[in-house]
């Protein structure tokens, strides 16, 4: 467990310009042990995306790990799913419900307000009398609350964030835990106030009421976000304007309103208002070749990965017109920064407006397949991903297996009402229906409706689940025709999944390769043998083709799939 670049945050060099190191971090040991902060060090990016999102593995609820934590304690950053998304949802909730448009525009006027005034000294302190009061200002009328004194604000808040820092500097423990008292007593003086001023407090007062979500969740949160929104702002002020005054030019590109969206983004990409975030193992796990022990933190270096070579293209450079730029700068995840999502809603360009429901949403993906005649759906088909396709991001096929409605009785019904409400609000009376769904049954978010059926092979496994075919009982509904079924076996389990490709290499693979693996039922494939195979990192769809498989239950068609990816994955290794 030994470093071989040595990494020290409080270096002068590494504070003045950490990116150097962080190149070598990333070339040279890109995870790795640090003994002074008694952690993992991961810095590359999709390590560190892949430890953010995966809060089964690694966890922000140091309970998991026998840590001896008070419920009474327990907030936003410190739960994980599934106690977690309730409260991050009602949270959620109440700043979307915000006018952030009026928000916005009174912030400008007192930006212009105190540079206008500061301009007659000739020079002042961007960081201590633009940074600070605007962050605390914005903040506290976010809030719906009285704005603190600025000064004792600032040293508190200074002194929450360096206890942070308790690992490599023990005398900072008890003025930040003092600190974290004051906040809180501060917090706990807003649910007094009057409950008709606009903002925050007043709407998360208003969602408590019959949310289920304990109180004490909602109140410790209330300070945790306040001196997070405060933080970030602050931090990431201060680096913007430093970032804009070293790149010369850059500032009149931002007059173009075209590049404003793209251009913040790319901002907090470049440098960012956090350098990194924590998280502990709950299980014994493998991270960039080493093993994780259960109970040992990982640090992920954003600002690293931020600039990692294999996600972004000229990562040194500022380019305010970067599009995609899938940065980590507010987190990613269920932990992402709160904020993040309240700032998508203003991006413009195709893909940062995409939403991606499961970075939001905890659990699994599901996809409802069915008919609908008369407003009735008189068939469905009820599937799970077993690993979403947001994972493919990491090399990893996408896999999914139907569930048999004689075993999941409860499920589908779940689902029937669910489908029911997604078509009904739709308006669609007669056809085909497939429904994207995310959240554990109860609680399930729809993520996208098509009136169409599901791509991939998602047709085929329909014809093994329901005995249609769905795309021939779409036009049948249509025009009056007997819709053709076969008998099917309802607790039978079927799937779907991607045969995996190595980029750069020739496919050797074969349909009959695929189709002598045991429980395998029909292969389709998309990259003809001696064809240059593409990568897996782009596209749900990327591999060498598709494979659906049957077996008497879901674990059995899992088992099915890995030995076909096990085998396609040794005739390429072969071929390499």
């Amino acid at each position: 467990m030994n470093e071989t670049v040595i990494y020290d945050p409080f270096d002068p060099e590494v504070l003045t310009n950490p990116y150097p190191l962080y190149a070598r971090l990333r070339e040279e040991t890109p995870v790795f042990w640090n003994d002074r902060m008694r952690s993992w060090v991961a810095t590359r990016y999709d390590d560190c995306r892949d430890v953010l999102r995966d809060h089964r593995t690694f966890a922000r609820d140091r309970r998991r790990v026998n840590v001896d934590v008070p419920e009474f304690a327990q907030n936003l950053q410190t739960l994980d799913p599934p106690q977690l998304a309730p409260l991050r949802s009602l949270l959620m909730n109440a700043f979307r419900a915000q006018d952030l448009d009026a928000a916005a525009h009174r912030t400008h006027d007192r930006i212009r307000g105190l540079l206008r005034s500061l301009s007659e000294h000739g020079e002042f302190d961007w960081i201590h009398e633009v940074a600070a009061p605007v962050a605390l200002g914005l903040t506290a009328e976010l809030f719906g609350v009285t704005e603190p004194d600025h000064e004792p604000y600032v040293a508190m808040a200074d002194a929450i964030s360096r206890r942070m820092d308790a690992g490599l500097d023990p005398t900072v423990v008890e003025p930040g835990d003092e600190a974290r008292k004051r906040l809180n007593a501060l917090a706990d003086g807003w649910f007094a106030q009057d409950p008709g001023r606009p903002g925050l407090m007043t709407t998360i007062q208003e969602l408590m009421a019959g949310s289920g979500v304990p109180g004490h969740y909602i109140g410790n949160s209330i300070a945790t976000i306040f001196n997070a929104s405060y933080g970030t702002v602050f931090a990431a002020a201060g680096n913007t304007v430093l970032t804009l005054l070293e790149h010369p030019g850059a500032l009149d590109q931002f007059r173009d309103p075209r590049i404003v969206d793209l251009g913040v983004e790319e901002l907090i990409r470049f440098d960012g208002p956090a350098q990194g975030t924590s998280r502990v193992a709950a299980e014994r796990t493998v991270l960039g070749g080493h093993v994780i022990e259960a109970g040992q933190p990982v640090i992920t270096l954003l600002a690293a990965a931020n600039r990692d070579p294999a996600q972004f293209e000229q990562p040194d450079e500022l380019l305010l017109d970067r599009t995609p730029n899938r940065h980590l700068g507010f987190g990613w995840g269920s932990h992402a920064c709160s904020h993040a999502a309240v700032h998508d809603r203003a991006d413009t360009t195709d893909e940062l407006n995409r939403p991606l429901v499961e970075q939001w949403i905890d659990g699994p993906e599901w996809h409802f397949d069915g008919l609908v005649r008369q407003g009735r759906i008189t068939d469905l088909m009820v599937s799970r991903y077993l690993t979403p396709p947001i994972r493919t991001g990491a090399g990893a096929p996408v896999r999914s297996v139907t569930l048999p409605p004689a075993v999941h009785g409860e499920t589908y019904a779940e689902a029937m009402a669910f489908s029911l409400r997604a078509v009904g609000a739709l308006g669609l009376a007669r056809g085909v229906f497939h429904l994207e769904v995310f959240g554990e049954p109860g609680r399930f978010v729809a993520g996208e409706l098509a009136c169409r059926p599901g791509g991939t092979l998602i047709g085929r496994v329909g014809e093994s689940v329901l005995g249609l075919d769905l795309w021939a009982a779409s036009a049948r509904l249509f025009t009056g025709d007997d819709i053709v079924r076969k008998d099917v076996d309802p607790g039978q389990a079927h799937g779907w999944f991607h045969l995996p490709s190595v980029a750069g290499v020739r496919n050797a693979v074969t349909p009959a390769d695929i189709l002598g693996v045991a429980g395998v039922t029909s292969v389709s494939m998309k990259t003809p043998v001696g064809a240059v195979m593409g990568g897996m990192l782009k596209s749900s769809a990327a591999g060498i083709g598709a494979a659906t498989v049957s077996g008497p239950t879901e674990e059995a068609c899992r088992q099915a799939m890995d030995s076909v990816v096990e085998k396609v994955l040794e005739i390429h290794e072969e071929r390499r």
